[in-house]
């Protein structure tokens, strides 16, 4: 039997906070910036991972993205988070630059993920 996750939606502006419950308890959240088009986090509590909070989470994200007149969204993800990337690859993301550390120029762990189209 699936779980009930519950989603609270809280607007801030241009920042949209997303907070997941399972059973009362939180369970997961998601921020996004609507005017930079961007998921500024996703996080998830150790307890209730693999039990499809993450999906819910950005299923949300990206309907309230889409009610708000975005087209696309950008989410940041470490290269050796094999769990994240493929999260956001199932949803379509692509990975389309790397970061640089800002003072030293150098490449960082972090990468640039793009959904070129929220349907």
């Amino acid at each position: 039997m699936a779980e009930i996750i519950k989603v609270a939606e809280t607007d801030f502006g241009p920042t949209r906070l997303f907070e997941a419950f399972i059973d009362g308890e939180l369970a997961g959240i998601a921020i996004l910036n609507v005017a930079q088009e961007e998921i500024i986090d996703l996080m998830v509590d150790s307890a209730f991972r693999r039990r499809g909070v993450a999906t819910v989470l950005i299923e949300e994200l990206e309907e309230s993205a889409k009610k708000s007149g975005l087209r696309r969204v950008f989410a940041s993800v470490f290269t050796d988070n094999e769990a994240s990337k493929a999260l956001w690859q199932g949803r379509g993301y692509q990975e389309m630059m790397k970061y640089e550390n800002w003072f030293t120029k150098q490449p960082t762990k972090a990468r640039r993920w793009l959904n070129p189209q929220l349907t």
